[in-house]
């Protein structure tokens, strides 16, 4: 019996050149979400806008999957002091959730170039655990958006 190949959702671009945009600045992650707070977390922000375009590409199960990995390290990581340098044992265990973006991507479940490409530019910005902290506040407003939108 032959094995139907599952098709894969296209790459999308949708205003992500807009939200991208904000995370290329060479900052730490939490200096980046201060200075662009009202596009990042206000109404019709450029998240928010972002977002919006992702929910007919990306299922909740999917989000709520590497939202929970990424709140486990919170968990793991709440006695760490905010300015405190990230380990290089906690460094890879943040650098993971690209293994399992790259994995969702390659089965299909959600659309190459969306949040794969979003998480590792934020990830690359996150030197202490105060910008960990920023990646979670950005996290909660996606899938906050998501849900709204849904």
């Amino acid at each position: 019996m032959s094995r139907v190949p599952r098709s894969r959702p296209r790459e999308t671009r949708i205003g992500n050149e807009e939200i991208f945009s904000i995370f290329r600045v060479d900052k730490p992650l939490k200096k980046i979400v201060e200075e662009n707070a009202e596009h990042l977390f206000g109404k019709n922000s450029k998240l928010e806008n972002y977002v919006r375009g992702l929910v007919r590409g990306i299922k909740r199960t999917q989000l709520r999957k590497f939202y929970n990995y990424i709140r486990s390290l919170q968990s793991q990581w709440k006695d760490k002091k905010g300015d405190q340098e990230l380990t290089n044992e906690d460094r890879l265990k943040l650098m993971k959730i690209n293994i399992y973006l790259a994995y969702a991507v390659g089965r299909g479940l959600i659309p190459k170039g969306t949040l794969d490409e979003l998480f590792n530019l934020m990830i690359n910005r996150i030197r202490t655990y105060e910008d960990f902290w920023a990646l979670i506040d950005v996290f909660e407003a996606i899938v906050a958006y998501h849900v709204y939108h849904e």
